[in-house]
């Protein structure tokens, strides 16, 4: 996995050539910190980092802690400020989106409003690539949150989107 995410994002380019050179960068779902390394390789001048999963959290802190213009937060980005079970399946599948029964269950994480991140920060690049919460986190963000922003660079999970209106449709035929 963490193989692929470096094949991502260098050698395949899946985030194109963003404007790093000088910028504050908003790392949304930092994983390990491949993204924010990369970021920093090419010119950034300070990387914020959101991530949820523990245990990625504890590498990306380690990674970041070498770094003084890299500031790491263990916490979920999603619509509102508060706290929300993550299930987790693997280091790199784990998600706000949906209830899952996994092995090693859902765990409790913080979770920040996208929109006070993108205030907190004033990045000029965004990111996000939150595991199905951008399907509430972005429609919860106020235009006046992204005037900073430059570049946004966003993983979409159409799982996650899918699942909602599917559940729509089970939910209406329910109520016919």
């Amino acid at each position: 996995t963490d193989w692929d995410v470096l094949v991502q994002i260098v050698a395949e380019a899946e985030y194109g050539d963003p404007a790093f050179r000088g910028a504050t960068v908003l790392d949304l779902g930092a994983h390990k910190g491949y993204f924010a390394a990369w970021a920093f390789s090419r010119g950034a001048a300070r990387v914020v980092s959101y991530e949820p999963e523990p245990n990625n959290f504890a590498r990306l802190q380690r990674s970041a802690s070498a770094h003084l213009n890299w500031e790491v937060v263990e916490a979920a980005v999603s619509s509102e400020r508060g706290s929300a079970q993550l299930t987790i399946a693997e280091s790199w599948t784990h998600h706000l989106a949906t209830e899952t029964e996994t092995p090693s269950g859902p765990v409790e994480v913080n979770t920040v409003a996208l929109a006070d991140a993108l205030e907190e920060v004033r990045p000029e690049v965004v990111k996000i690539d939150i595991e199905g919460s951008e399907r509430k986190a972005l429609p919860a963000t106020p235009p006046s949150a992204w005037e900073s922003v430059q570049e946004v660079l966003i993983e979409v999970h159409p799982w996650a989107w899918a699942w909602e209106r599917s559940e729509e449709r089970r939910v209406g035929k329910e109520c016919r």
